[in-house]
């Protein structure tokens, strides 16, 4: 038994199906245009931005406030040992 004879044809999924054909279409000239950009500025000598410039990384800023917030809870660390000691041993 083959496959078109257990299966059937190819079938069609509707109306949708020329929405979705008019999309892709949509999606490929878009593509195609920026493509033709990209390719009339590297023709022109123009070299694009690298990627750290484009999209520069958090990472700085991360590691500074976590720096920050470690030191902040040694302090409360260190006062709460501080007070706990007064408070328990009377010093």
């Amino acid at each position: 038994m083959s496959r078109v004879d257990k299966f059937g044809r190819k079938r069609t999924l509707g109306p949708e199906t020329g929405r979705r054909r008019a999309a892709d279409t949509e999606a490929s000239a878009e593509i195609a245009a920026a493509s033709a950009e990209l390719n009339s500025w590297q023709a022109e000598g123009g070299q694009l931005p690298s990627r750290r410039d484009l999209y520069p990384s958090q990472r700085y800023k991360i590691t500074y406030w976590f720096y920050r917030v470690l030191i902040f809870l040694f302090i409360l660390l260190a006062a709460g040992l501080l007070m706990w000691g007064k408070k328990r041993y009377g010093l």
